[in-house]
């Protein structure tokens, strides 16, 4: 006995040796629309209920415009095949299950169709070979105005939460629902923290924009950077994507951005020698209503900060380290002229004497605070013995050491016409010698005890 072939849907019974179907299929489905309109698509997402009231159908079969694009199949049974095919202007979707349905069957189409002028046509896909089919379409609308237009097989009822109109038909003939669109353009206000350092040989720029978008939501955001630096970060809630083009910041983000948003940029400058001068910019988003800033420069230590005459568009703040500013408007722009302070040293010295066996030696510790700029070397002059002194230190021989009196005390007796003289002596035995030598009188003693 020959297999028997897959039937059209509404014919999915089975027939007998005569070729007649003692129980042709019966059933019905119930269909919920819910129609999304945005600046770009229309985006469509039916749930298809079926009810069998007889028959085991093999597939089902659905039809719909060529301009929709499907992109997504949810099915409440397993799907043997799928396939699309265009016939006579439209498109026909047709689903094969592994098994026969019974008694029930539930389907979620999704489809896309592109926003080409002001007006639409709303047509969900359709289902065929149903005995009857009774529904609702669900109409909203995304930063988009919409107004229904010619409407043709539909019945207005209360809309849902979320939705600008709701309409129940029973049956696609006839079926129209026409809307007329008008974009609703975003409000974009910006509030700009700049906050620039500046090195000696580096300049780095950090704007965070505070965005607020009311009206209608955004997707991307363009932003102008100063001329000259090099963007080296962007980064921000929701920010997917970022790249420079044709000397513009094209910042995209993974979902609808309504409401307020922080996004910040780095940019930075680099430079063999300290920049005369130093111009600041604003970072300026396209179509924004209003942009504010706060701007703060801070310098490196060792760097002195001016403003220029050159500087438009600002007014001063108190700052506690460098300058500040604030600016109502995008067309501000700030000079400032830097200046590298000398170097600032100031040197503690303590100076010392040891005296000890047969020799007394000087010594001197110093000690450096710097400020403002760093230094490689120190110079540090040590007096040479002809210049001018306050005294001359020297140690009386010792007992032992008594051969070198005579020699000594004419060494004194000849300093002692120039300067003072400060003699060591180590008890008082070396103390009666100096003080019998000639002209030691004259010299000033010093006892100093034994360890």
């Amino acid at each position: 006995m020959p297999g028997r072939r897959a039937e059209p849907a509404g014919q999915g019974g089975c027939r007998n040796r005569w070729g007649e179907d003692p129980h042709p299929l019966v059933w019905t489905v119930q269909t919920v629309s819910t129609v999304q309109v945005t600046p770009t698509l229309i985006k469509d997402s039916s749930v298809y209920n079926y009810d069998i009231l007889q028959g085991k159908p093999t597939n089902v079969v659905l039809h719909f415009p060529a301009n929709q694009t499907l992109t997504s199949v949810k099915s409440g049974t397993a799907i043997r095949d799928r396939r699309v095919e265009t016939r006579d202007g439209q498109q026909v979707l047709t689903i094969e299950f592994i098994k026969p349905l019974e008694k029930k069957y539930s389907l979620t189409l999704l489809t896309e169709q592109p926003v080409e002028g002001e007006t639409a046509q709303i047509n969900p896909p359709a289902p065929q070979g149903v005995q009857r089919e009774r529904g609702q379409v669900n109409l909203q609308a995304q930063d988009m105005k919409v107004e229904p237009g010619n409407l043709a097989g539909l019945r207005q009822v209360n809309a849902v939460a979320n939705t600008i109109g709701a309409w129940q038909f029973f049956g696609r003939e006839p079926f129209q629902l026409e809307v007329g669109m008008q974009r609703i353009e975003p409000v974009l206000t910006v509030n700009d923290v700049v906050r620039a350092t500046l090195e000696e040989k580096m300049l780095k720029i950090v704007h965070t924009l505070s965005l607020n978008v009311e009206k209608a939501g955004v997707y991307t955001v363009e932003l102008t950077p100063q001329d000259g630096l090099m963007v080296t970060d962007v980064f921000g809630k929701d920010i997917s994507d970022w790249e420079e083009k044709e000397g513009k910041i094209v910042l995209e983000f993974s979902a609808r951005v309504l409401g307020q948003r922080q996004v910040i940029v780095v940019l930075e400058d680099m430079a063999y020698t300290l920049p005369d001068p130093v111009k600041i910019g604003p970072l300026p988003v396209t179509k924004s209503e209003r942009q504010t800033a706060q701007i703060s420069v801070t310098p490196a230590r060792g760097l002195e900060l001016k403003k220029d005459d050159a500087t438009v568009g600002l007014r001063e703040a108190p700052a506690n380290n460098g300058l500040a500013f604030t600016a109502v408007d995008p067309g501000w722009s700030l000079t400032i002229i830097p200046r590298q302070l000398p170097a600032r040293i100031i040197a503690r010295v303590s100076n010392g004497v040891v005296i000890g066996d047969n020799r007394v030696y000087g010594f001197a510790k110093i000690f450096y605070a710097i400020s403002d700029q760093g230094v490689q070397q120190f110079h540090v002059r040590v007096p040479a013995e002809w210049e001018p002194q306050q005294a001359v230190w020297l140690q009386w021989p010792r007992t032992y050491e008594h051969s070198f009196e005579p020699a000594l005390a004419k060494v004194v007796a000849t300093l002692i016409r120039y300067e003072d003289v400060h003699l060591v002596v180590h008890n008082s035995h070396t103390l009666s010698s100096a003080a019998h030598a000639p002209a030691s009188h004259r010299a000033r003693r010093a006892d100093v005890p034994r360890a």
